[in-house]
């Protein structure tokens, strides 16, 4: 809220303007009291520009200068009731639910209502379905679970008008299809990887292949937990699948080389997946020439990273019109390439 100005009548007296400003300087210190006194309601600031302008009658004629006093500023503090976000998430009784739980609870803006998985019960004071019927009426759905899952949840969202967040990986294309026919009736966010440091090396990614390809052989390692179950991960396929668009779909995918003895073909792209331990995730793209070799690494250090992207996107698509949405979408803005 800004006030522009306030004026003194004209043709009236130095005394009578005197009282006039005394006036209107009494006006203000009362706004000012009162607005302090809802001080204890509000949430955000706003600044309130008081412009006094004195007209000054010069000589005999009436010829007006502005001249503007030293602005006040009164901060007023609003307490506007932020709206909560309510969120589901299936696959709750996994390693990404209990991060989801904990990264929520930490925060005001959104909390979370319900569980699915595969078995009823409770995590906590929050209530698990085995399914998506009889859920309350929530704003967002984040999906850590399966191809399966993934599929079942957008159809749920599509007939219900909830937006849906699919991070699961292993989608089919048919699955993908699924995706895209519900994000015409609802919001659908979908990313095989919610960190933001996986899709600045993708970009990094598509940025390297424009300069090197044709040169350099282009190879992409991953490593994950011995939990996974497939293999290559999504981001691998998301890093490949950016890599080959900037060079015009002109490679071919190599999973395993044990079963052919040939030379490595010019357009080959290699992926390789290691299983062990509880590594979180590790991605490298490889960039090999005949003399160098340029790696572009990036490492979770905790699932931790994922969910506060998944958290991120749901708040994202909440009240979002139908449509399918990328981490492209929600890095518009932070990345001047993207």
């Amino acid at each position: 809220m800004r006030i522009k100005y306030f004026s003194c009548p004209v043709n009236i007296s130095v005394g009578d303007k005197v009282a006039y400003m005394l006036l209107l300087t009494v006006a203000t210190d009362i706004a000012g009291r009162f607005l302090y006194r809802i001080n204890q309601i509000v949430t955000s600031y706003i600044c309130i520009h008081m412009y006094h302008i004195v007209k000054v009658k010069e000589n005999s004629n009436y010829s007006w200068k502005d001249k503007y006093y030293t602005n006040q500023y009164v901060q007023i503090h609003f307490e506007r009731k932020q709206k909560m976000t309510d969120i589901v998430i299936q696959g709750i009784y996994g390693r990404m639910g209990h991060a989801l739980i904990e990264k929520i609870a930490a925060r005001q803006d959104c909390r979370v209502v319900a569980g699915v998985d595969r078995e009823a019960g409770k995590v906590g004071d929050i209530p698990v379905y085995a399914g998506f019927e009889g859920l309350p009426k929530v704003d967002a759905i984040i999906d850590f679970s399966s191809p399966a899952g993934a599929v079942a949840a957008v159809q749920y969202g599509a007939v219900h008008g909830v937006p849906c967040v699919i991070c699961s990986t292993g989608l089919s294309a048919e699955d993908e299809t699924v995706l895209e026919d519900a994000s015409a009736k609802t919001p659908i966010f979908r990313s095989a990887n919610m960190s933001l440091g996986v899709n600045v090396l993708i970009e990094l990614a598509r940025q390297a292949t424009r300069v090197l390809s044709g040169e350099f052989d282009i190879e992409i390692v991953e490593k994950h937990h011995h939990n996974k179950l497939d293999a290559p991960s999504g981001t691998a396929l998301m890093i490949a699948d950016a890599i080959n668009a900037e060079a015009g779909n002109s490679y071919e995918y190599v999973y395993d080389r044990s079963q052919v003895r040939q030379k490595r073909g010019a357009k080959e792209l290699g992926i390789s997946s290691v299983r062990g331990g509880g590594i979180v995730g590790e991605h490298d793209v490889l960039f090999c020439g005949p003399e160098e070799v340029l790696t572009l690494s990036h490492s979770a250090g905790s699932r931790g990273v994922f969910a506060d992207g998944a958290v991120q996107a749901a708040l994202y698509v909440a009240g979002r019109e139908p449509g399918y949405y990328t981490m492209a979408d929600l890095l518009r803005g932070k990345l001047p390439c993207v």
